[in-house]
C-alpha cells in the first residue's frame, strides 16, 4: 500500500511541474507578443535589441483553436488511438515501436531545445549571446505553410543535450529518462498550444472527459496502447522501487489537457488586472492605437526630462534604471493570479480524488473523469463568487489587442501568400 501511494503521488506530483512552469512560459510568450504589437518608435527597437530580454522559441504560435476544432478533437484523437491499437494488435509491436522511436527522438530533440534554450542563454558568455542566429525556412508537408526558423548557440547546445537524452532512452528504455522526455513534452504542450477562449477550452475539456471515460471503461484501447507503446507517451513510476518491474502510469494528456485550462487562467488574471487598459485599446483600431501611443510617449518623455532636473540624488541612477526597465510595459505585470491559483489547487484536489479511487478499486481509472470536473468547477464557482463569471465566460485573448481592420488583415494575408 505504501509503495503504491508513493508511486501515485510521485506521478501526479511530477504532473504539477510542467503545468506550473508551462503556464508561466505561456504568459511570457503573451508578454512578448504584446510588446511587439503595442510598442512603436525607436524605444521598441532598442528594447528588441536587448539580448538578455529575448525569449528564444522554435515553435511559432499556433493558430488559436476554434469551437469547431474543440468539438472535433476528441473524435480525431479517438480515431488515431483506435488505429494505433489495431496496428499494435495485428502487427508485431516491435516494429511499431522502432518506427515510433525515430519519431519521438526527433520530437524530443526539438522539444528540449524549445524548453531550455531561453534559460541556458542567460548563462552563456556575452559574446555567444550576441552571436547572430542562423536563419532558414522550411515547409512541413500537409501540416503548415512555409515557416521561418532561427538557430542560436543556445539552441544548438540544448539540441545536443536533446540528442544525448533521446539516444539514452532508445538504448536503455529507462523509466527516468522516459519521464524526463514526457515532462518536456507536457511543458511545451501547456506553453505552446494555443487555447485563447474560455468557451473553447470548456468544449475541449467536456469532450475529452467523455472520451477518456469511454476508452478506459468500455474498451481495452487506452490501456492496451499505453502498455504496448514503449515511447514517452506516459509518466511511469515503479510500484516497487526495489524491483522496478511493474509500473503505475499517468498519460501525458491527463497533464496537458487540464494544464491548458490552468494556462488560460493565468492569462485571464492578467486581463483582469489590466481590464480598463485593454478595453480601451481593443475599442481602437491598430492605427488609432499607434497614434495614441506616440502621443503618450511624447508626454512621458517630457515628464521624464522634468523629473530628471528636479530629482537628483544618490539613488538617481538606480531609479532611472528601474524606469527604463519598465518603460515599455504599459500594463501591470504584477497581479494576484487568483484564478491561476484556484485552478492549480483544483487540479491537485482532482489528483487526490483519482488516487483515492484507484486505491479503493485497484483498477485503472480515467484521470480526466476527476481532473476535468475539479478544475473546471473550481474555476466556475470561484468566478461566480467573485462576480467575474460573465467576464470569464466571454473571455478571449484577442481582447488584449487592438482591433485590426479587415482591409489590413487582407493585405497581411496577401503579403504572406506572396512570400
Amino acid at each position: 500500500m505504501i509503495q503504491m501511494l508513493i508511486a501515485f503521488f510521485s506521478l501526479f506530483g511530477m504532473g504539477l511541474i510542467p503545468i506550473y512552469f508551462g503556464s508561466k512560459r505561456a504568459l511570457s510568450r503573451l508578454y512578448r507578443t504584446l510588446e511587439q504589437t503595442l510598442q512603436t518608435g525607436n524605444k521598441a527597437k532598442e528594447e528588441k535589441n536587448k539580448e538578455d530580454e529575448v525569449e528564444e522559441t522554435l515553435f511559432p504560435t499556433a493558430d488559436p483553436m476554434s469551437k469547431k476544432d474543440a468539438l472535433q478533437f476528441p473524435l480525431i484523437a479517438g480515431s488515431i488511438l483506435t488505429g494505433l491499437f489495431l496496428v499494435v494488435k495485428f502487427i508485431n509491436k516491435k516494429y511499431v515501436n522502432i518506427l515510433l522511436m525515430f519519431y519521438f527522438f526527433g520530437v524530443g530533440v526539438f522539444s528540449t531545445m524549445e524548453a531550455f534554450s531561453t534559460t541556458l542563454r542567460r548563462f552563456l558568455p556575452e559574446s555567444l549571446r550576441k552571436k547572430q542566429p542562423w536563419k532558414f525556412s522550411t515547409k512541413i508537408p500537409f501540416v503548415s505553410n512555409t515557416q521561418k526558423f532561427s538557430l542560436t548557440v543556445s539552441n544548438l547546445l540544448t539540441g545536443i543535450i536533446g540528442v544525448v537524452v533521446g539516444l539514452s532512452f532508445i538504448f536503455t528504455k529507462n523509466w527516468v529518462i522516459n519521464n524526463l522526455l514526457g515532462l518536456i513534452f507536457c511543458f511545451n504542450g501547456v506553453a505552446v498550444l494555443s487555447i485563447q477562449n474560455f468557451q473553447v477550452i470548456v468544449l475541449l475539456l467536456v469532450g475529452l472527459f467523455f472520451y477518456d471515460i469511454y476508452f478506459v471503461f468500455y474498451t481495452p484501447v487506452m490501456v492496451g496502447v499505453a502498455k504496448a507503446i514503449e515511447g514517452p507517451v506516459k509518466l511511469m513510476f515503479p510500484k516497487n522501487l526495489s524491483s522496478a518491474s511493474e509500473f503505475s502510469m499517468l498519460g501525458l494528456g491527463d497533464i496537458v489537457v487540464p494544464g491548458l485550462l490552468i494556462s488560460l487562467m493565468i492569462r485571464f488574471d492578467f486581463y483582469l488586472a489590466n481590464k480598463n487598459y485593454f478595453q480601451k485599446i481593443h475599442r481602437q483600431t491598430s492605427e488609432q492605437f499607434l497614434v495614441e501611443r506616440e502621443k503618450e510617449k511624447e508626454k512621458e518623455n517630457e515628464n521624464e526630462n522634468e523629473n530628471e532636473k528636479e530629482n537628483q540624488n544618490e539613488n538617481q541612477n538606480q531609479n532611472e534604471n528601474e524606469k527604463e526597465k519598465e518603460k515599455n510595459h504599459f500594463y501591470n505585470t504584477h497581479f494576484s493570479q487568483f484564478y491561476f491559483k484556484v485552478s492549480f489547487i483544483s487540479y491537485f484536489i482532482g489528483t487526490l480524488s483519482t488516487i483515492l479511487v484507484m486505491l479503493i478499486f485497484q483498477k485503472p481509472q480515467p484521470a480526466l473523469l476527476y481532473l476535468v470536473p475539479s478544475t473546471l468547477l473550481g474555476v466556475v464557482f470561484a468566478a461566480i463568487k467573485k462576480g467575474d463569471f460573465s467576464t470569464l465566460y466571454d473571455f478571449d485573448q484577442k481582447f488584449l489587442f487592438p482591433k485590426i481592420p479587415e482591409d489590413s488583415q487582407e493585405n497581411n494575408n496577401k503579403d504572406k501568400k506572396e512570400k
